[in-house]
């Protein structure tokens, strides 16, 4: 005689996570590190298989446990929960929480040096990464064009600059200029 055995679906879930998921939540630790202004690595420990990480960033598979995945394209001065799941992500199938990590990336500060009737210094603190800056002119709202190539480092010397005027210049992390580094800095050139 057979006999069968019905199962609920949470008890399906169960039980075809004790042979899909070799970690068993809580016994991984995700932990963020190297957090800069638009970046951080993710390290998983404890865990044997491809993973997934997501949350406040977009759904990626890992290949293997020894990857440590650096997201990018990240907000600087923000908080980011970011979660790693065995299986797939979130309305992806099965897929199992394995641990998650909050940070905060970093928020450059810009200040400007040197000052001159025609140049200065842009400086961005402990910030490494390329980065772009754009200035305006606030009497006549001119010069907001982004620069056009990468500053390496985090000092840029800026020339042309025209005596006895006020400029303000901001910071960012992408060609187009849309995403701010920093707070503004004004300063205004002496006459000459």
């Amino acid at each position: 005689m057979i006999r069968y055995v019905r199962f609920t679906a949470a008890a399906m879930a169960a039980l075809f996570s004790l042979f899909l998921f070799p970690a068993v939540a809580g016994a991984a630790t995700l932990t963020a590190s190297d957090v800069t202004a638009t970046s951080a690595k993710l390290t998983l420990t404890g865990h044997h298989t491809n993973w997934y990480y997501g949350g406040d960033v977009s759904c990626t598979q890992v290949s293997s446990q020894s990857d440590t995945p650096v997201v990018t394209g990240l907000t600087p001065g923000t908080q980011y929960t970011v979660r790693a799941y065995s299986g797939g992500c979130p309305g992806s199938g099965i897929w199992l929480l394995l641990d998650s990590v909050t940070f905060t990336t970093q928020q450059a500060t810009l200040t400007v040096t040197n000052i001159n009737a025609t140049g200065a210094t842009l400086n961005l603190g402990s910030y490494s990464g390329n980065w772009y800056y754009k200035h305006t002119v606030p009497s006549t709202g001119t010069g907001a064009t982004c620069s056009s190539t990468a500053v390496t480092g985090n000092t840029k010397a800026v020339t042309g600059l025209t005596a006895n005027t006020a400029y303000t210049y901001k910071a960012y992390s992408d060609s187009g200029c849309s995403t701010v580094l920093a707070t503004a800095s004004s300063f205004t050139t002496p006459a000459v």
